[in-house]
């Protein structure tokens, strides 16, 4: 078993080969930029790996910390409760694609920054995905102000199952804004609605009714006394 400790940076611009039946396991931050690959396992119990290349893994397993970057990762990819995905880099919206299934307990946190055509962070998961639990947590961020009727497509997959057991979390919406997310054909999608404005209960109608009654009543005495 390889590991890389606490403190330490492993900086991959090359090829990062881990041999069938081995483990790489990362405790700080694991950098690629080239192409990790290997017939063997790769485990992350804390720190982070930022994928800007190629992971090529038969299982890549993130037990705690983050996952996040762009381009690709092709194997089987699981996701612990304590770990969070993040498609693109902070601050930077980009597209994480997973060639493999995919699942998660996790949080999966989408940035959206309002430039251009719509444009989001996005798991892109050309497999199943499979949820067990987690949030989808959302951001918008460089001063982006979200208004009534926009969307953002943020999740691709093949199938998904486990969808009623997430939970989902939208911060920097106005006044008066929602966000919903929505299952749709190959994926799902997040949706910015106005929040209606509740209409007068019956009982508040009613009252409202009687005191208009009982002031005519009150002004037809005054006028006869």
């Amino acid at each position: 078993m390889q590991a890389n400790e606490p403190g330490a940076t492993m900086r991959n611009n090359g090829t990062l080969t881990n041999a069938s039946g081995a483990t790489l396991t990362n405790k700080d931050t694991v950098w690629n930029a080239g192409t990790q690959t290997g017939a063997g396992t790769y485990t992350q119990s804390a720190g982070q790996t930022i994928n800007i290349g190629t992971v090529i893994q038969a299982s890549i397993e993130t037990n705690d910390g983050s996952l996040h970057g762009t381009e690709l990762i092709v194997g089987q990819v699981t996701i612990g409760s304590g770990a969070t995905v993040m498609p693109g880099v902070p601050g930077s919206p980009g597209t994480l694609t997973i060639n493999g299934p995919f699942s998660s307990s996790g949080h999966l946190d989408f940035e959206i920054p309002g430039i251009g055509n719509r444009q989001c962070d996005v798991l892109h998961i050309d497999g199943s995905a499979t949820f067990t639990g987690g949030a989808l947590d959302f951001a918008f961020i460089n001063g982006f102000q979200a208004t009534a009727g926009e969307s953002w497509e943020f999740l691709c997959a093949t199938s998904i199952t486990g969808w009623d057991t997430l939970t989902f979390n939208v911060a920097g919406l106005g006044a008066g804004l929602v966000g919903e997310v929505d299952r749709i054909i190959g994926g799902a999608e997040l949706r910015i609605t106005q929040q209606p404005v509740p209409e007068p209960s019956a009982t508040f109608l009613l009252a409202l009714g009687l005191a208009g009654v009982l002031g005519y009543s009150w002004r037809q005495k005054t006028q006869t006394a």
